[in-house]
């Protein structure tokens, strides 16, 4: 469990399988988890560490 969620199993659940990277959500185990190419995870690590997703406070 990530020290992030508080305890509450909000948790994204992330794994390695048939060469995609496979992210799901802890809250909805019964919902199909998304798939990406490597590259596609890559790209959107980079972009989550670079604030590319950040949003202003004041919208």
């Amino acid at each position: 469990m990530s020290q992030y969620s508080g305890g509450g199993g909000n948790c994204v659940q992330a794994a390695v399988k048939n060469g995609y990277v496979s992210i799901g959500d802890s809250q909805n185990p019964g919902r199909l988890p998304q798939a990406f190419t490597p590259d596609e995870a890559k790209a959107f690590l980079r972009g989550g560490k670079d604030t590319d997703f950040d949003v202003p406070l004041y919208l």
